[in-house]
C-alpha cells in the first residue's frame, strides 16, 4: 500500500487482489421454512441455514469445499449452535461422494457410508457400517400383494 500526501492532497494506492464472487441463494420450501445458502470462494466456506416461515433458525451447516466447490467435510449445528455431528466427505475420480464417515459432536465415530453408482451417476446402492465397521442392515420393506387390497371375500 502506498500513501502520498502531495498539497493536502491524500493519494491512496492499493495492491490489486482478486476475489471470487461470494454467492448466497435462498431457497424456500412448501412448508415455509427456508434454506439459505452462503458460498465465500475466497475462505472455502459455505454455509446453509434452515429457518421456519417465522425466520427462527432450526439447523445450519458449515462446509469446507474444494477448488471445484464440491463440500469436503461438515460441521452440523442444532437451532442453538451447538454441534450435533460432523462429516468428512471422500471422492471419487470423477467428483462424486464415494465414502462419507459421520462423527458424533465429541469426535466418535457413529456411522460410514459407501456409495455405489449406476447408470447416469445415480446412486444405485449405499451399504452403511456402524462406528466400529459392522454393517448396517436394513430390513426390506414389504411388498404389496398382487391381489385388490380392498377386496372382500364373499
Amino acid at each position: 500500500m502506498l500513501f502520498l500526501a502531495v498539497l493536502g492532497i491524500l493519494v491512496v494506492s492499493l495492491d490489486a487482489q482478486e476475489f471470487g464472487t461470494i454467492r448466497a441463494s435462498t431457497t424456500v420450501n412448501g412448508d415455509g421454512t427456508r434454506s439459505m445458502v452462503v458460498n465465500n470462494p475466497d475462505t472455502g466456506a459455505m454455509e446453509e441455514t434452515v429457518t421456519d416461515a417465522a425466520g427462527k433458525t432450526l439447523r445450519k451447516a458449515t462446509y469446507q469445499v474444494d477448488e471445484a466447490g464440491h463440500p469436503k467435510n461438515a460441521i452440523f449445528y442444532d437451532a442453538k449452535g451447538k454441534v450435533t455431528s460432523k462429516a468428512v466427505y471422500q471422492r471419487d475420480s470423477t467428483g462424486r461422494i464415494d465414502r462419507e464417515t459421520i462423527f458424533a459432536a465429541n469426535n466418535q465415530v457413529i456411522r460410514k457410508r459407501v456409495y455405489h453408482y449406476g447408470a447416469k451417476n445415480k446412486v444405485s446402492g449405499i451399504d452403511e457400517f456402524d462406528g466400529e465397521n459392522r454393517p448396517i442392515v436394513r430390513a426390506k420393506p414389504a411388498t404389496a400383494s398382487r391381489g385388490r387390497p380392498d377386496k372382500k371375500r364373499r
